[in-house]
Formats: structure tokens, sequence, C-alpha cells
């Protein structure tokens, strides 16, 4: 909650927009992927198993925002541009291969989560895990 307040109070900034944003997001990211490991405790997890991987894309886009942060933080002239998206292209392929894993019912990802735990990594975990 402590993270929502923060990028809530950043957003409502007047002054420095486009940092504060950025910050804001990193924040939010942030306390998303921290909230996760509340999430996998056993009675959380079983009650909302549609959450599920929801937070293993997260770390992609940590560097990326405190990057962008950095920069239009010192050159407050500087906007974000097109070319600045591709600093997203990680997260977003991490997210386009994770759809299947998205797309699997409650059980089976119930399921996924025990092989996971049990130490049976599918190949897409083995790939992306040592990048992350």
């Amino acid at each position: 909650m402590q993270g929502v307040v923060l990028a809530g109070a950043l957003i409502a900034r007047r002054t420095g927009k486009t940092p504060n944003r950025l910050l804001a997001a990193f924040v939010v990211a942030l306390a998303l992927h921290l909230a996760s490991v509340a999430y996998y405790t056993p009675t959380i997890v079983a009650a909302l198993p549609g959450l599920f991987g929801v937070s293993y894309p997260l770390p992609f886009v940590f560097g990326p925002l405190v990057y962008l942060y950095a920069h239009t933080a010192s050159d407050r002239t500087r906007r974000l541009t097109p070319r600045d998206a591709w600093h997203a292209m990680p997260f977003l392929v991490v997210v386009a291969l994770a759809i299947p894993v998205y797309a699997l019912s409650g059980p089976d990802k119930l399921s996924l989560l025990l092989q996971l735990q049990a130490g049976e990594k599918p190949l897409i975990f083995r790939l992306i895990d040592p990048i992350k």
C-alpha cells in the first residue's frame, strides 16, 4: 500500500511530470513484485490461482524504468521518445513467452507451481531465470 500511496503522490506533483511518472511506475512495479511474496503463501495462491505468474516479468522493467528516470531527472528538457520504447522489449518478450502459462486454468497453474517447487522447471523458465 505504501508503494501505491507514494506513486499517487509522485503522479500528483505538478513539476517534473515525466521523471515523477517513471519513478511512480518503478515504485508500483516494485510494490507488486514485493506483494507477490505474500501471494505465494499456500492459502492465497490456492484461493487466487489466476494471478499466478503475474509478477514474474516485473524485474525486467526495473532497470529500464530507473535508467529512463535518471535520464529525464538529470535533463529536465528530455522527454520520452518512441526510441525509448525499446527499453520495454525484454519485459514484453517475457510477457509474450509467458502467455501459455497465463492461459492455463487455475488447477493447471497450481500444478505448475507444485512442479516448480519440486525443482522441475519447464524449458521457458530455465531460459529466462538466468537472465532475470
